[in-house]
């Protein structure tokens, strides 16, 4: 009250001097009296010094009285205790991050009664949002012979911007129904402009038929690399974003163990974390089926015992997590999963790998003010396997490499391809062959392109594109499923290699194959042994993976 008389007494006329009062709260008569500049009135930019305990007179700042609750304001001089802090910390939360976080998702979707061929969904976001078309969607009707896709008809904006009606063409087709909202930042909010799921390709997937439920994240095992990489990617999203945009821990894109000073890494801005053409995912699977399968010996062909590989990872997980502080630490609250990504790459053992790991360990102790005390990570005193799990080498003896293995594999999956590569009778084949019209195929790109190279497979000098049958034509693995007549011919993939870094870094174009595949209409079934007597034998050597895409 006393600054709205010195402002209304000095600076305004009665009628503005009326509305700031009522703007204060006081509504009706009496008012307090305007009065004009006093002695006993503080000078503007002048605060009195505060008084001492425990009558603290003057007090700076208004009445203590008037604090609520008072406890957590005072603990015997004019700082905060602990309560204090946090009701700031949940203001902040409430004002600020939970904006900045507060990315676009999808809320619901629900199928709608299907009239005359045509199913609709309602699909809700959290936010009104733009740039919705049907591209954004995938549908699918779910037959005994698995998931068939099928047609977008049509979307419509419904009610407001944040509702909105998919409707599917079944074409035919009965079954369940399902539709997915993908995600390559076309979707944006309304308000900001933020894209779904917040800035990068794929963070915005939804799936789902009913409402999207709203969690807090589950804090994941000690051997759960799937888990401890998406928790990662959400914790550190938006860190990544102003330091790494176009990296993600999202098991689907997350590879950084490659070799950093050979194949372009920068510790300066821009920062770059070069792969190994293989996700880590995929890698880590290895140590999970051993994990899961401790009877497994491969010593016989040169390969690993799984009960040696258990030892070590059980030595590895207990020192790195002594490295962050231990167990129950701020630093093991506030990143649970960084220590199974640590000792995945110890486990890993190749130079790459614990490169990365004791990179990483030196980082976080440069970080100010970081909230535990990180320790020093020792190379000698963790056990990896690089004989067995690098990309070079070959577990089960059967004359492939993990990184072969990993080319052709790779669509089936990372405990697919771990099976695969620990088992001597599972080998990745060239794709090439004789086939019936209805049968399928996969082409692997059996030699290493760069990491943040480009990949594009042609038919007949023609580029493939990815549709309803064709999966991969940027990718490692080119699948082809069902054949037609049509696609008879000869494959090839142009790939590329890259030396340097920085602006001075140089990609070069290869070519791989051709691969012939040949379809008819009226061929006997083709047995695996069948199919790979008709293949042939082609040049197998190095690997690649599903990556970053160079912007």
């Amino acid at each position: 009250a006393d600054i709205v008389r010195l402002a209304a007494g000095r600076l305004k006329p009665p009628n503005l001097y009326l509305a700031t009062v009522q703007e204060m709260g006081v509504t009706s008569p009496p008012y307090p009296a305007a009065r004009p500049l006093s002695t006993v009135d503080v000078l503007p930019g002048v605060a009195p010094l505060p008084g001492s305990y425990p009558t603290y007179d003057p007090w700076p700042g208004g009445d203590p009285l008037h604090q609520d609750p008072r406890l957590a304001y005072i603990d015997q001089d004019i700082h905060l205790q602990r309560e204090g802090y946090d009701l700031i910390a949940k203001r902040a939360l409430d004002v600020r991050v939970r904006e900045w976080l507060n990315y676009p998702k999808v809320l619901s979707i629900i199928p709608q009664p299907t009239v005359g061929g045509f199913q609709t969904f309602e699909v809700t976001f959290t936010h009104a949002v733009t740039g919705v078309d049907a591209g954004d969607f995938d549908a699918f009707v779910a037959t005994k012979s698995g998931e068939k896709s099928t047609k977008i008809a049509g979307v419509q904006q419904g009610a407001n911007a944040s509702v909105w009606t998919v409707t599917v063409n079944l074409q035919g087709m009965s079954g369940n129904v399902y539709l997915k909202v993908l995600d390559d930042d076309t979707i944006v909010r309304a308000d900001n402009g933020v894209p779904l799921g917040g800035e990068g390709d794929n963070n915005g997937f939804f799936n789902y038929n009913g409402t999207y439920a709203f969690q807090d994240m589950v804090r994941p095992g000690d051997s759960d690399f799937n888990g401890s990489l998406n928790y990662l990617d959400i914790a550190f999203h938006p860190y990544l974003a102003e330091l790494l945009p176009t990296m993600s821990f999202s098991p689907m894109r997350f590879d950084a163990n490659g070799a950093f000073f050979a194949d372009g890494g920068s510790l300066e801005d821009p920062y770059v974390i070069p792969g190994n053409t293989m996700l880590e995912s995929y890698e880590f699977a290895l140590i999970t089926h051993m994990l899961n399968h401790p009877s497994l010996n491969l010593s016989s062909r040169g390969g690993p015992k799984a009960a040696d590989v258990i030892a070590a990872w059980q030595n590895n997980i207990g020192q790195i997590q002594n490295t962050l502080g231990g167990i129950g630490s701020i630093g093991d609250i506030l990143l649970p999963g960084l220590d199974t990504l640590l000792a995945g790459y110890m486990t890993l053992g190749d130079p790459n790998s614990v490169f990365l790991a004791t990179t990483l360990v030196t980082l976080l102790n440069q970080v100010d003010n970081f909230p535990t005390q990180v320790g020093s990570l020792d190379p000698s005193a963790y056990t990896g396997f690089p004989a067995a799990l690098a990309p070079s080498a070959d577990p089960d003896g059967d004359g492939y490499t993990n990184e072969q293995e990993y080319a052709y594999f790779l669509p089936d999956g990372p405990e697919a391809y771990a099976n695969a590569a620990l088992d001597p009778t599972l080998t990745p084949r060239t794709g090439e062959g004789l086939f019936k019209a209805g049968a399928s195929t996969r082409l692997p790109l059996l030699v290493h392109p760069s990491w943040d190279g480009t990949i594009q497979w042609y038919h007949d000098g023609k580029p493939v594109s990815d549709g309803a049958k064709v999966l991969g034509s940027h990718m490692r693995c080119l699948v082809l499923s069902p054949l037609e007549v049509a696609d008879t011919g000869n494959y090839t993939c142009v790939y590329q290699t890259a030396t340097g870094s920085g602006s001075g870094r140089t990609y070069t174009n290869h070519t791989y194959g051709p691969i012939s595949v040949r379809v008819g209409e009226n061929l006997p079934v083709v047995t695996p042994l069948g199919l790979a007597l008709l293949a042939g034998a082609a040049g197998f050597g190095g690997v690649s993976a599903l990556r970053r895409r160079r912007r």
